[in-house]
């Protein structure tokens, strides 16, 4: 909570009050904190303008010897990266993380928070490309123990595999009929694919909605659409039982190889899918997609 009302506080500096007062609204900050030109109005440039200066007053040589307050820091970094531009986010990160090369510790451990704030869950926003910047660093940083450096490698080459943009990576799954098959053999004008769990609720309930959905039954009646339920898991009979009355039009898998392609926070988690098998739209909700099925019906 006190972490909500700081960055509120920030934002709030950002937007209403004269550098001056800005620098002053900021209790014990941990380095100076840069001003912002008055003659930068909108919220996305004053943004932009921290986003890029954030660092400029700070010693990292010797930040990192209060853990806690860096990690503060740190955060309250990301948390202006929403309402900048992505350029600028991103060439600030980049320039960060050079000054970081030669700190190798200090790397991980903003790695690490990097992670917790970008990479779970609870993230407090999606911040998957800049995550990819963190974890490429830590694992091809060589003085940072290989230990340390495997969960990053494994992140980093996830991610590098798996973008919006990106060509969707194939797998390999079996089907409820027992059948071996490849994702790439499926396609259509759009692909939903839908990681799901037999035994969980939310699941249930998706699967309940949008199989109902009338926009998206129209869409697969004209070969439009193909939804493919996916369990990341091995195709036992105890699974193949459960799915046993999933909807008939749709394709219905295990894979237990799955997310060592895809990465997923939660279940039930939709891919979207085009004709070309470019991942649109990643990691979306059930609402997101039926938002999707009316407007492509509409």
């Amino acid at each position: 909570m006190t972490r909500h009302i700081h960055i509120l506080l920030i934002l709030t500096a950002i937007l209403m009050i004269a550098p001056k007062s800005f620098a002053q609204s900021f209790a014990q900050p941990y380095f100076p904190v840069p001003l912002v030109p008055d003659s930068l109005k909108t919220l996305q440039q004053r943004s932009d303008y921290l986003v890029e200066h954030y660092w400029d007053f700070c010693d990292l040589k010797k930040a990192f010897s209060s853990k806690p307050k860096m990690a503060e820091s740190f955060n309250t970094y990301l948390s202006f990266m929403p309402y900048a531009t992505a350029e600028v986010s991103h060439a600030s990160v980049a320039k960060f993380l050079k000054l970081l090369e030669k700190q190798p510790n200090d790397l991980l451990f903003i790695a690490r928070e990097a992670e917790n704030s970008l990479f779970t869950d609870s993230a407090e926003f999606s911040g998957e490309n800049l995550y990819l910047m963190f974890a490429q660093a830590v694992a091809q940083n060589k003085k940072i123990d290989r230990a340390s450096r495997a969960r990053f490698v494994r992140h980093a080459e996830l991610l590098e595999n798996n973008r919006v943009g990106h060509k969707a990576p194939d797998f390999v799954y079996t089907d409820r009929n027992g059948q071996t098959r490849n994702f790439d053999s499926d396609t259509a004008r759009v692909v939903v694919l839908m990681i799901s769990d037999p035994e969980c609720e939310d699941c249930r309930m998706a699967r309940i909605r949008l199989d109902a959905d009338i926009n998206a039954t129209k869409l697969i009646d004209k070969g439009l659409l193909k939804i493919v339920s996916i369990t990341p898991s091995a195709a036992t009979p105890q699974w193949r039982d459960a799915v046993k009355n999933y909807p008939e039009k749709w394709v219905v898998g295990a894979s237990d190889t799955f997310d060592d392609k895809y990465n997923f926070f939660t279940t039930p988690s939709f891919y979207l899918i085009n004709n070309d098998h470019v991942i649109l739209v990643k990691n979306t909700n059930i609402n997101s997609v039926l938002d999707v099925m009316y407007r492509l019906t509409h």
